[in-house]
């Protein structure tokens, strides 16, 4: 009852029909390629706001500070509003 499986007889024919196997995955993976890039829309999208506060110098400016607190304020409040 039992069936023996030659794999010298499957690799002759995966070896003969070698050529549609490459071609069936190029076109799979061109196909895959051209649907992520051209039709399906993203779903998520990420965006990132990177703060820079400069170093203290050694005579207080609190004219910098208060400029950069209000840039801080600005940019906090417009991620809040995108949320």
């Amino acid at each position: 009852m039992e069936k023996m499986i030659d794999l010298r007889i499957v690799a002759k024919r995966m070896k003969q029909y070698l050529w549609i196997l490459v071609l069936a995955a190029i076109f799979g993976i061109g196909g895959a390629a051209l649907w992520a890039t051209q039709v399906a829309t993203p779903k998520y999208q990420a965006t990132a706001d990177i703060f820079v506060k400069p170093q203290k110098l050694e005579t207080e400016d609190f004219r910098l500070d208060a400029n950069t607190n209000n840039r801080l304020i600005s940019t906090y409040s417009g991620i809040l509003k995108k949320s």
